[in-house]
């Protein structure tokens, strides 16, 4: 579930979308948005590893452990591809 927000945060791109969830059985979720984003925020709030893939480039991949965060803005990208293993979870904003 998407839930949309309109926040400012410095001069930095403004989030849009926060999407929560757990990966359970099919380890791997791709999040798609409907237009170019260009900051990746990202909390692995499970107990398990969870790595990201910006747009499918293997160049732009980074594996966070439980606990571990990110924010950073990356060149356009329109989806994500995130992938662990049972009891993975993520709290992920994009803008």
């Amino acid at each position: 579930m998407a839930v949309y927000e309109a926040s400012v945060l410095a001069s930095r791109t403004p989030l849009k979308k926060l999407i929560k969830a757990a990966i359970t059985g099919t380890l791997e979720d791709t999040l798609v948005f409907s237009q170019a984003m260009t900051r990746f925020v990202a909390y692995n709030t499970g107990t398990e590893a969870l790595t990201f893939i910006i747009d499918g480039n293997p160049d732009l991949t980074d594996t966070l452990e439980a606990g571990e965060a990110i924010d950073d803005e990356f060149p356009e990208f329109d989806h994500v591809i995130l992938s662990g293993t049972v009891g993975s979870g993520y709290k992920v904003r994009v803008g």
